[in-house]
């Protein structure tokens, strides 16, 4: 059970960093769909909408990434860790602090 846990979190995680990318997708095609220029500015009808989605992008990359990293990189490290330390002291016989 607790490795289905660990796995549906790590699924829900995955699932949450691909939102910005996503969003990314969705803004390349409708920037395709409104026939934008490659490169430049896009003057066309619907383009105000663009900056909006730029900045989704942005703020949404910048705030789940880091906690992206965090609980499924820095937070299952420093565990493991703090498990090896008092793995360590229960078979050294010392009280864990």
């Amino acid at each position: 059970m607790k490795i289905l846990a660990h796995l549906l979190r790590l699924l829900w995680w995955f699932g949450a960093a691909s939102v910005p990318v996503l969003i990314s997708r969705y803004y390349q095609s409708y920037r395709q769909a409104i026939q934008c220029p490659k490169s430049g500015d896009c003057y066309t009808p619907g383009a105000e909408h663009l900056f909006g989605l730029e900045l989704l992008v942005a703020f949404s990359a910048l705030t789940i990434w880091p906690l992206f990293v965090w609980y499924v990189l820095v937070q299952p490290w420093r565990m493991r860790i703090a498990k090896r330390r008092s793995n360590s002291a229960v078979l050294a016989g010392t009280p864990r602090p």
